[in-house]
């Protein structure tokens, strides 16, 4: 087999995070090294470290090419790398699975309600560490974590096609619905997005309050479409339920066809919170480094 070495595969556009399915969460734990910090050994998981590595596969030996007329086919790459803790090569195995039937899924249009966290600590610095409220480092950074979540929010509302539709609900110990859930072809999106980031951090942070107006803006949507929570937070709550409750929200919503993507922001975001959830099915999580 070709043996090829591993390219970089975790700089995901915010906009496509709702369209994976693996936490890609080994560069935030990277950036909190660089930066100086000591992030927990939970915080990285297996799939995010399987989810840094990229290799190009061999063809299909039945036709020559990445595509075949057979139901399942697969194809395989050798990959050499280097281990991000020890320096040391890695040998890796890539599979491909290939089949006659492969772009005829492709995903139905969507409804996704974006929910905005717009708490206190999402005013803080983007780098700065951990818990840290000290304001020679906010002095240091460009960014807060409030607006690249704007930033974010307004680059899915951009992707976003016509017939789709989309809703906007803002949490911090109180909830509001910037937009409830329309379709994105009777909306100007230029008025929205500017709405979007005029938005500032205030107050404490109830993430089962935002999770459930989310949710709720979508129960009563079509399942014809894919219905969605696009959820982006720092992850620190200190109101309402924990991690127990937002673990039943989502595994409930599941059930009805309702799933729910989490977007970590910032150096400090609780991955551990995080990656239970994703766990739930049709559930995944990412985060957000610059």
């Amino acid at each position: 087999a070709q043996v090829c070495q591993s390219e970089p595969h975790c700089s995901i556009p915010a906009a496509m995070m709702m369209a994976m399915a693996a936490p890609c969460n080994v560069d935030n734990f990277k950036q909190n090294l660089l930066q100086g910090y000591a992030p927990a050994a939970a915080a990285i998981t297996d799939a995010g470290v399987f989810a840094e590595h990229f290799y190009k596969l061999n063809p299909c030996e039945s036709t020559g090419t990445w595509s075949t007329g057979k139901e399942l086919e697969i194809s395989t790459t050798v990959g050499v790398g280097r281990s991000w803790e020890s320096g040391e090569e890695e040998l890796w195995l890539a599979l491909g699975l290939h089949s006659c039937h492969d772009g005829l899924n492709e995903r139905r249009p969507l409804q996704v309600v974006l929910v905005v966290d717009r708490s206190g600590s999402m005013g803080c610095c983007f780098d700065s560490s951990p818990g840290s409220h000290d304001p020679r480092e906010q002095q240091q950074s460009r960014a807060t974590k409030m607006s690249l979540a704007n930033e974010a929010v307004c680059q899915i509302l951009r992707k976003l096609d016509k017939e789709e539709s989309v809703g906007i609900v803002l949490f911090d110990d109180r909830v509001s619905v910037l937009q409830p859930l329309r379709q994105v072809g009777t909306l100007d999106r230029d008025v929205l997005a500017e709405q979007v980031m005029e938005t500032g951090a205030r107050g404490g942070t109830n993430m089962v309050k935002g999770l459930t107006a989310g949710l709720e803006q979508l129960r009563e949507a079509s399942p014809a479409m894919e219905r969605r929570v696009i959820f982006l937070t720092d992850a620190q709550p200190n109101q309402g339920g924990g991690q127990q409750t937002l673990l039943e929200l989502t595994s409930g919503a599941a059930k009805q066809g309702i799933y729910t993507t989490f977007i970590g922001i910032g150096l400090d975001f609780d991955s551990g919170l995080t990656d239970a959830i994703a766990k739930v099915p049709g559930g995944n999580y990412f985060s957000v480094h610059s």
